[in-house]
């Protein structure tokens, strides 16, 4: 037996000292499964990089609002923690400002994401479900979309699935640099997005529901964990408290949106979201997650422990999100998170001997699916495929606008650009290059709804030369309240997909008298 395969042989028999395996590995060489993974995660990392770099797809308005963000790296900013700020500025200074520049981060964290899960994987239930893990996370539906746009969500889950990794690790009484790498990991995922706090009660309700486990970790490994973790994300919080707490108010805005009560049209929104992030395997992940809890009753024992730990990294997420999306409107990724754990207790408990949930052909079909979904979208234009021309005229027709307005500002030097829309703002900032000077909010409340009204907003005793940009734009009767001097409209217009058009309107304004009701 080799060094490698006798490694995957130790690394699975913790049915003996930690009840965490569902299955042994049997003869197979540990080194050629993890060697098969990581082969397969490059290669599908490579293809989606290579499609970023010939995708017709352009910035959404999320998107172009961290690169403006990278343009001034700091602690914080009004919605998010800084990180993918910073990542993007790292990746856009060596591959430049284009999209792919934007993007390169995605396919690359989510790849490195899949290969933790795979190590999850091997270390519970052997080589063969480490690679079915590693496998089923890189082609997962939400996966494969998530990987051809640049979220927060991409860094998230790369340390999510790391401190996860750690956070087993030191169950099985491993040594002290796993609370230092748990930790580091925790802090990264905080300062990438704040549902990375949710590991928390997830960590504490495993050891809650296992005293052995809290016995082989001890408290002082904890206290480490914990203490690097918060060291990481202490100049984040003092950048809140700096600046009047904005994230944490828009978090609280944000979950509040649309009201307390339930509509049919959300919650099937919301659930149909879930499903589509799974696709298919989402049956074995509701399975694994279900024996999970159903052995919380009985913890000591039971042959189910595995899930049982997998379940403590879902359930809080679901608990908290799922009566949300029953009482106001809820973003299908918010749960994004449950989905890094669910994806390996789908593979090792549909693995296990005896159950049947048909893991390999459904990721064999995601596979396809990975493969072949960006190739349509890239063809879809020539294709004549109505629908998928309709869902690209979101990220389309924004680079042509850019230029007309880039072209009409230079026939007017010294004018900013007033946008009445923060989301068509964030697009033609990018597309239109607009200096960080060059643009100003309308923002009668004078109270920052977003990073550009806090940065921008158009003050009440403002004087100067403003070229209004709008889709829909205000009456002559209104803009007449506010400015002196009101110029003809003029349209610009895109072309999309299929043939559509987009349009927008140009007026030049001057002698602003300030806000009037």
């Amino acid at each position: 037996m080799d060094r490698q395969e006798q490694a995957g042989r130790q690394g699975a028999q913790l049915t003996q000292t930690d009840g965490l395996q569902a299955a042994k590995p049997g003869a197979e060489s540990a080194g050629a499964w993890r060697r098969a993974a990581i082969a397969a995660v490059l290669l599908l990392t490579g293809l989606r990089l290579l499609y970023l770099a010939i995708s017709p797809i352009e910035l959404d308005f999320e998107e172009a609002q961290y690169w403006f963000w990278a343009q001034d790296p700091a602690w914080g900013y009004f919605s998010k923690p800084p990180l993918i700020a910073w990542l993007i500025a790292a990746s856009t200074a060596v591959l430049g400002d284009g999209e792919f520049g934007v993007r390169a981060w995605s396919p690359l964290l989510h790849g490195a994401t899949a290969l933790v899960l795979g190590a999850i994987g091997q270390r519970i239930a052997g080589p063969r479900a480490g690679f079915w893990s590693a496998l089923a996370y890189a082609t997962l539906p939400g996966v494969s979309f998530s990987a051809l746009l640049m979220t927060t969500d991409v860094p998230l889950a790369f340390a999510w699935s790391l401190a996860l990794y750690a956070f087993l690790r030191l169950g099985e009484r491993d040594g002290r640099a796993w609370a230092i790498l748990g930790g580091a990991a925790a802090g990264v995922g905080l300062l990438a997005k704040y549902t990375m706090l949710f590991f928390l009660p997830a960590a504490l309700l495993a050891l809650l529901l296992l005293p052995d486990w809290r016995r082989r970790i001890g408290p002082g490994r904890l206290w480490v964990f914990a203490g690097i973790a918060l060291a990481l994300i202490l100049p984040n919080i003092f950048w809140n408290v700096g600046n009047g707490g904005v994230t944490l108010g828009h978090m609280i805005k944000l979950a509040a949106a649309g009201g307390a009560h339930a509509r049919a049209d959300t919650i099937l929104a919301f659930a149909a979201g879930q499903l589509a992030i799974a696709g298919p395997l989402f049956v074995a992940m509701a399975a694994a997650v279900g024996a999970g809890t159903v052995a919380m009753r009985r913890p000591e024992g039971t042959a189910d422990r595995t899930m049982l730990v997998f379940a403590c990294f879902v359930l809080p997420l679901l608990a908290v999100y799922v009566p949300l999306a029953l009482l106001t409107r809820a973003n299908a990724n918010w749960t994004a998170m449950a989905y890094v754990a669910a994806t390996v207790a789908a593979v090792v408990f549909g693995l296990a001997p005896g159950r049947r949930f048909w893991i390999r052909p459904i990721v064999v079909a995601q596979l396809a699916l990975a493969v072949a979904g960006p190739i349509v979208i890239i063809a879809a234009p020539h294709l004549g495929l109505g629908f998928a021309d309709r869902l690209l005229d979101r990220v389309s027709g924004w680079r042509e606008m850019g230029r007309a307005l880039d072209a009409k500002l230079a026939q007017i030097p010294g004018t900013k650009v007033l946008f009445f829309d923060p989301t068509l703002a964030k697009r033609l900032i990018y597309y239109g290059r607009l200096e960080r000077d060059g643009f100003v909010m309308w923002n009668p409340e004078q109270v920052p709804h977003n990073e550009l009204d806090r940065r921008a907003s158009l003050a009440p005793d403002s004087a100067g030369r403003w070229l209004l940009v709008t889709a829909q734009p205000p009456a002559a009767a209104a803009l007449a309240k506010s400015f002196a001097d009101i110029g003809a409209p003029v349209e610009l217009t895109a072309t999309l997909p299929g043939g559509r058009t987009r349009r927008l309107v140009l007026q030049e304004l001057a002698g602003f008298t300030g806000y009037q009701p």
